[in-house]
């Protein structure tokens, strides 16, 4: 492309120098003439005749000089022109390019925060009940159940009665279960429920806990209940 550039340009200034050669000659033989003894006998509109005979070929030289100059310059600008055009049309390839690897990288983006989150996302499963009468009046049920999921933490009971004991247990290696405000994979633990005969009909369970990205699970459930509806209880919590 660079070469054909100059070589419009070499051209152009060929024309040019080839105009003011031909001219100056021309300009020499007109002089010539022009002294000629005979030219001082010639009338006025004799002489206007001649001169204008002899400056027309030069214009019509350079009439078409202009043209073919002008044509080598209209085709360096289209050159340009063309060349420009190559170039956004490169930025174009490339601007698709990179939309596509943007957008394979938030394809890849997207599962992997899906697969995070399914993975942080806690997933309890109930194992079974236990219940025990402590006294005269007072009745205790552990609700055992496994987290298979991602680690809850943030945990509250929210028992419906000053007189009704809601609170999450786990176990912890060889200790036995204690109190805890986090269930962590794996980890078996047990809702410890505990309540006075006399507002059997009023109970409830209740409790929260947040995943680690913050989101907010609820478990909530009327009793007594049946061994299904503590599955449902423990697979289908209310999110937030």
């Amino acid at each position: 492309m660079a070469e054909e550039e100059n070589d419009n340009k070499k051209n152009s200034s060929k024309y040019f120098y080839f105009g003011l050669a031909t001219t100056f000659i021309w300009l020499v033989v007109v002089y010539g003439l022009v002294k000629n003894p005979t030219f001082t006998d010639l009338k006025l509109n004799e002489v206007g005749d001649f001169l204008a005979g002899a400056v027309a070929p030069i214009a019509f030289l350079w009439l078409v000089l202009a043209y073919l100059i002008q044509s080598e310059e209209l085709k360096l600008q289209r050159d340009d022109l063309q060349i420009s055009i190559d170039a956004l049309q490169g930025q174009e390839k490339e601007l698709i390019e990179q939309t596509k690897q943007l957008t394979e990288q938030a394809e890849l983006t997207r599962k992997d925060i899906k697969l995070r989150l399914a993975e942080a996302t806690p997933r309890l499963a109930f194992k079974e009940i236990n219940s025990t009468q402590v006294g005269k009046d007072f009745f205790r049920h552990e609700v055992l159940f496994y987290n298979n999921g991602g680690i809850a933490i943030g945990i509250k009971c929210h028992p419906p009665h000053k007189d009704i004991l809601i609170e999450i247990q786990s176990l912890y290696k060889d200790s036995p279960m204690r109190k805890t405000n986090s269930i962590k994979t794996d980890i078996l633990s047990k809702i410890v429920f505990q309540y006075n005969q006399s507002i059997y009909h009023n109970v409830s369970i209740q409790f929260t806990y947040l995943d680690i990205f913050g989101t907010e699970y609820k478990h909530l459930t009327a009793y007594p209940c049946t061994d299904e509806e503590w599955e449902d209880f423990f697979n289908n919590p209310k999110i937030n």
